[in-house]
Order: C-alpha cells, then sequence, then structure tokens
C-alpha cells in the first residue's frame, strides 16, 4: 500500500501556498494510471540512453569518474536525457542539490513489445 506522508506542520499558515501546490499534485497523481505504458527502475537509469549508461557502467569498473553528459553531448543533448521523463518537472528542483538527487525516481512514459518469433525454424526476439 502506498501512502503520503506529510513532511510538515499542517497547522502552518505560512505553507498554504505549498499545501495547496500539494493538494493539486495528489489530485494529478490519483487520476494518473501508472499501471500501463508508465516504466522506472532502482537499478537502470531508463533516462539515459543505452550508449551512457554502458559507457557509465564501464567507467565505474575502471574506478574512472563518469562524466557529465553535458560534456559529450552539450546543452541540447542533456536535455534531451529527460524528454520522455514524465515527472522531470517535478524532480528539477532536487535534482539540481546532490543531496537531495537520490530521492528522485524518473518515470517514463513510452511503449515497450517483445515478441519470439519462428522463421524456417530460426528464433529471433523482436523488440520496438
Amino acid at each position: 500500500k502506498t501512502a503520503l506522508v506529510a513532511l510538515y506542520d499542517s497547522g502552518d499558515s505560512a505553507l498554504q501556498d505549498t499545501r495547496k501546490e500539494e493538494i493539486r499534485f495528489r489530485e494529478l497523481l490519483n487520476v494518473l494510471n501508472l499501471t500501463k505504458d508508465f516504466y522506472f527502475s532502482h537499478s537502470y537509469d531508463l533516462s539515459k540512453c543505452l550508449q551512457y549508461n554502458y559507457m557509465a557502467a564501464s567507467c565505474r569498473a575502471q574506478g574512472i569518474p563518469v562524466p557529465d553528459p553535458k560534456e559529450y553531448m552539450g546543452e541540447w543533448g542533456a536535455a534531451q536525457e529527460f524528454r520522455y521523463v514524465w515527472n522531470y518537472h517535478l524532480m528539477a528542483r532536487f535534482l539540481e542539490a546532490p543531496a537531495w538527487a537520490h530521492w528522485c525516481l524518473p518515470i517514463v512514459h513510452g511503449f515497450f513489445a517483445h515478441a519470439r518469433c519462428s522463421c524456417f525454424g530460426r528464433a529471433f526476439e523482436i523488440v520496438r
């Protein structure tokens, strides 16, 4: 079961705007059907391309620092890594602070299909 935990005193009048924003985001989440076409992973960064994830794993295995995506993709490319992340606008401020970034889990919206096929006795897989 999932539950939302209040992080502040609900009686504090100074947080009225924050409370309104929280209610709005909670309503958005309640309407959303996260069981179809939304993906996330605790162990694999779906927001980055396969090439970056492979390079990062290789760097970690060799003890080399993982480069920032901006270094090899430029500003435009680094911005594109989040183009399919549905909740990026909600996480953006947290991602700016390294101490808070570990609390963020990108949710990717998309389509995934996997099929095993056989043609003239040869088996193959199609992923799209």
